[in-house]
């Protein structure tokens, strides 16, 4: 969660994939590959996705083409769970 200038604040959630912190006393930097407002995530077309990526894994023949896509996968499903709170998916 991020706060803009207190903990009194409404926290802005975003869902961050990849990358790196830099943490100090008085600041956070983050330095990351993909980073959206949680807000902004759709729960349908995600679902879809998930959906097209095991698809996709399945007529797969190629080790570096089910690496990929289990990546992809992997990464639709905790957006998933950003978005619904939920954790089985």
């Amino acid at each position: 969660a991020l706060y803009k200038d207190s903990l009194a604040d409404t926290p802005r959630k975003i869902f961050i994939a990849g990358g790196f912190a830099d943490v100090t006393g008085t600041n956070c930097t983050v330095l990351a590959e993909e980073a959206i407002d949680i807000t902004k995530l759709d729960a349908v077309k995600i679902e879809q996705n998930i959906k097209d990526l095991e698809e996709d894994l399945k007529m797969a023949v190629e080790m570096a083409d089910k690496i990929r896509i289990e990546y992809k996968l992997n990464l639709a499903k905790t957006k998933l769970s950003a978005v619904t709170g939920r954790f089985d998916v």
